[in-house]
């Protein structure tokens, strides 16, 4: 099995040059380049699991970023929970379906304050999968309000009128029919046409 090529990939503070070959346990070594200049040397698996995340410039390896008591850091803390955390009740439907967080992000939460602000993040918004099946990551990921979260659900239910698609709670907005009655109305097995053109 060929060896992963983590060139040019970031690992917290450290960027992968080039591999310069194998520890005693067949792992390979990479050259790395912190932020702060200096050149370090560490094995793939740490690396990848984030033990290693600077020269050792920082205590520990570990960035002091300011944002521990954040909403941003709170967020990103709960990702990694229910991805990851097997104890956690709402694991069954992230880490059990198989959706993890990526590495750019689970190595390096500045990677992901970046794309966060970059992407129109404010406090009023949380982050949703485009893919409800997907990853956490930065193609697959968006900052949006309660209402565009709410149609993301996978049990979301759709009504389509004179070729148009939208959710329950969008024609209930559109057409001031209550959300639960035209549920009951979708429960009672109605068409669609019907349910939406009932008063």
């Amino acid at each position: 099995m060929g060896r992963a090529d983590l060139t040019g990939q970031r690992f917290g503070r450290l960027i992968a040059i080039n591999c310069v070959g194998t520890d005693k346990w067949h792992r390979s070594l990479w050259h790395c380049k912190c932020d702060c200049g200096k050149e370090v040397t560490a094995n793939c698996g740490n690396l990848n699991r984030g033990a290693v995340r600077s020269c050792g410039c920082l205590k520990g390896g570990y960035v002091t970023h300011g944002d521990s008591k954040t909403r941003l850091y709170s967020i990103y803390h709960g990702i990694i929970r229910r991805t990851e955390d097997s104890k956690r009740k709402e694991y069954k439907d992230y880490g059990g379906r198989g959706i993890r967080m990526c590495g750019e992000w689970r190595t390096s939460y500045e990677a992901f304050r970046e794309w966060a602000h970059a992407n129109g993040y404010n406090d009023s918004l949380s982050i949703d999968r485009i893919d409800n099946d997907g990853d956490y990551s930065p193609s697959n990921c968006r900052w949006s309000g309660r209402n565009e979260q709410a149609n993301n659900r996978n049990d979301t239910v759709y009504l389509t009128k004179d070729g148009v698609r939208k959710s329950v709670s969008d024609w209930a907005r559109e057409t001031g029919v209550p959300y639960a009655k035209l549920k009951k109305r979708v429960r009672l097995g109605w068409s669609d046409e019907r349910v939406l053109c009932a008063q």
